[in-house]
């Protein structure tokens, strides 16, 4: 009995000695964090948050002692952009950013991608912020992984070499735009519309071959893919699918990081005192603000009826998924119906 006890006497103690080593770790520490992304290096994105985000908390971690480094993979060179989810909760990579709307286990939180047209939204990143802090059910989708940052691009405007007027008009055209996943499809399917699957890399040659007709993208996104050589027109006010981007790292990276590295991911994370998506919205604004002029395309702008009618189809196709996934067990109903105050408070 007596070697009973002592045996789980020091079982104890050599727990309480991990623990504290694992939450202790001493200063000057070295850590390295493998990061990848399906952004290119020297896109825009990359330079105008990916970089300057990483540096950030590279010089936070090294005012605290440790000297954290990230070994980035760029370009979608460690893992695809529909894989990016999967390598981080399996290790692959000790970090990903990818497109949430990609991975096919985000099931309720596709409904955020129902764009707002004809509303001004400062800092949509809040929105989506918002919505992962209240429902559970978006948060269990992330399982395996700790999740850095949540984050909206925006609004992803419309793109075409086919130029319409008003909503019947862009029915009757027979459409054929780059789309992926089933909300771009109920979307689509609703302005009469054909998607074709088509990847963020493949969409330039699609485009000048003739395979799709336009895409939706953000002026950065224009530029970087040089989609503009290949495009005519740029439908400013019509915002065909909202694109959201995720910061996750594996759970067990994250668990053995010195207490003090955490507490420095947290402050740059998503409900962190340093308001991550505010600062991307900023950042992502002001970039559009001085690429767009750049952009070589004849802008158009639907009236405002006609760009409601546009929203009154969104909005049908939403409140389907909504009931579909009411259906399912999951809580789509009151996801599209916070999603909308969340909006309606945000609006200029």
């Amino acid at each position: 009995m007596k070697k009973v006890v002592a045996v789980m006497i020091a079982a104890v103690m050599i727990l309480s000695l991990c623990t504290m080593i694992r939450t202790t770790a001493k200063a000057d520490e070295d850590i390295t964090l493998s990061f990848a992304t399906f952004w290119m290096e020297n896109e825009t994105d990359s330079e105008i948050f990916a970089k300057p985000w990483m540096d950030m908390i590279s010089q936070a971690c090294a005012e605290k002692g440790y000297n954290v480094e990230f070994e980035c993979y760029w370009g979608g060179s460690l893992c695809s952009v529909v894989e990016a989810f999967k390598a981080a909760q399996d290790g692959t990579a000790d970090i990903t950013l990818f497109l949430t709307g990609m991975p096919g286990n985000f099931v309720t939180e596709l409904g955020l991608q129902y764009p707002w047209n004809g509303v001004n939204i400062k800092n949509p990143s809040l929105i989506y912020e918002t919505l992962y802090q209240e429902f559970p059910e978006i948060q269990e989708e992330y399982k395996g992984t700790h999740v850095l940052a949540t984050l909206v691009e925006g609004g992803q405007q419309y793109n075409s070499n086919k130029q319409f007027a008003t909503f019947e008009e862009a029915q009757n055209m027979g459409m054929l735009v780059s789309g992926l996943g089933e909300i771009s499809a109920t979307i689509f399917a609703k302005f009469n519309w054909s998607p074709v699957s088509t990847l963020p890399d493949e969409v330039y040659s699609a485009l000048e071959r003739g395979l799709i007709d336009g895409t939706g993208g953000t002026s950065k996104s224009i530029i970087s893919n040089h989609w503009n050589e290949v495009t005519k027109y740029r439908y400013t006010n019509l915002d065909v699918v909202n694109q959201m981007v995720s910061i996750v790292m594996n759970e067990d990276v994250w668990n053995d990081l010195p207490e003090e590295v955490q507490e420095v991911f947290t402050y740059y994370g998503s409900g962190g005192e340093f308001n991550i998506g505010q600062w991307y919205d900023e950042q992502i604004a002001k970039c559009e603000e001085e690429i767009e002029p750049q952009l070589g395309m004849e802008i158009v702008n639907l009236d405002q009826a006609e760009i409601e009618k546009f929203q009154a189809a969104v909005d049908e196709a939403a409140d389907e998924w909504a009931a579909a996934s009411d259906a399912n067990g999951l809580p789509g109903s009151k996801l599209i119906e916070r999603m909308r105050e969340l909006v309606a408070e945000q609006a200029d």
